[in-house]
């Protein structure tokens, strides 16, 4: 029992011990902040202090008009005599005999372009043809006498139709057209585009002497449409709306009666039957912009598809022929305008483009339009 009772006060003296160590440390801890805030403090109060009108008046100071008036003066001569010197080959990076090359091509086609722009157009008479072939006077007369025959017949059963026509309330030749291709203005017009063999519109427009723009319209569903929508071309900026005038529908070789002549704004036009073969013609008004008034000849088409913004995701290829024609832009979905034009014997086409795109064509109109 004594040695239990020694062992349990051995312990507890240990214990004891221990705790006031820890105590201690933790004094001797607090002290030293202690006394290092009270010497950061005493520092700080004791630091050297300038007023701001002091430290103003010590700052490095520059004149600058001294050093304005010192600095290196040279003359205009001097300058001239010190500037860097290339030579013509150093700046373009090439030999004389490139540039000579370059500066010649160029020249070929300025004067290619010139030339085509001028040649002339030979019209060829009926008389001349004639006689090139080889008929004599006597062929011609009766060639004469039997198209006259031909003629008078043909206005003799126009007549009969028309009145039988209007007796029985049906659609004239005049508010309606025939598909036949030999009607269309089409007159250049490649043989794979689409509208003629493939899903798609084909529009073909006719500039003729007096400026008017006849437009033929050939559109190819991929799925029978039961109407239509035709729209007029955009304007130009700031520029009257565009107008369609004597317009004629046809829809898989029969004639839609039901058409407005003139149209300014969308027009829905139904359809008795679903067709997917849809051909247009019509005259456009208001779509020729005067690009410079000082040169009045030069013009820019507007230009779209009339049943384009129906067909949203098909392609169309536009024709434009019957005078010169310049480059054709295509301004598409992202407003951007690029050169988009095929050159062909007497005008110019885009290749396939969006059916809903605008195409801008610079045109050079005959001297007797207004």
């Amino acid at each position: 029992m004594p040695i239990l009772q020694e062992l349990r006060l051995r312990h507890a003296r240990w214990q004891t011990d221990a705790t006031n160590r820890v105590l201690l440390r933790q004094q001797q801890r607090l002290e030293r902040r202690q006394r290092l805030r009270w010497d950061l403090r005493r520092r700080w109060e004791g630091r050297p202090r300038l007023q701001l009108r002091r430290r103003w008046e010590m700052r490095p100071s520059l004149d600058l008009r001294g050093v304005w008036q010192e600095r290196p003066r040279l003359s205009l001569r001097q300058r001239w005599d010190l500037r860097p010197r290339l030579d013509l080959r150093q700046r373009v990076g090439a030999p004389r005999s490139d540039l000579r090359q370059r500066v010649g091509a160029l020249r070929s086609r300025i004067d290619l372009s010139r030339r085509w722009a001028e040649r002339p157009r030979p019209r060829v008479e009926l008389g001349r043809r004639s006689e090139r072939a080889g008929f004599d006077g006597l062929a011609v007369g009766r060639i004469a006498a039997v198209t006259s025959v031909i003629l008078v017949g043909s206005v003799a059963g126009y007549a009969a139709i028309r009145s039988a026509d209007e007796g029985t309330g049906r659609p004239t030749a005049e508010d309606t057209v025939r598909p036949a291709a030999d009607q269309s203005p089409l007159a250049n017009g490649p043989t794979q585009a689409p509208g003629l063999t493939m899903p798609g519109v084909f529009l073909s427009v006719a500039v003729d002497d007096s400026g008017a723009l006849e437009a033929s319209e050939r559109v190819r569903a991929s799925k029978p449409l039961g109407e239509l929508s035709i729209v007029p071309p955009p304007a130009h900026a700031g520029g009257p709306l565009p107008q369609l005038q004597d317009v004629q529908v046809s829809a898989d070789g029969e004639p839609v009666a039901g058409v407005a002549r003139t149209i300014e704004v969308t027009t829905v036009v139904p359809l008795s039957e679903p067709a997917t073969r849809i051909e247009l013609r019509y005259r456009i008004v208001g779509a020729v912009d005067r690009d410079r008034p000082s040169m009045p000849r030069q013009a820019t088409l507007s230009l779209r598809p009339a049943l384009g913004p129906m067909l949203e995701r098909a392609q169309a290829v536009v024709e434009v022929y019957g005078t010169q024609v310049g480059e054709l832009l295509c301004v598409g979905k992202q407003k951007q305008a690029q050169d988009c034009s095929v050159d062909l014997d007497e005008g110019r086409r885009t290749r396939p483009i969006d059916a809903t795109s605008t195409v801008l064509a610079h045109v050079r109109l005959p001297e007797q339009t207004t």
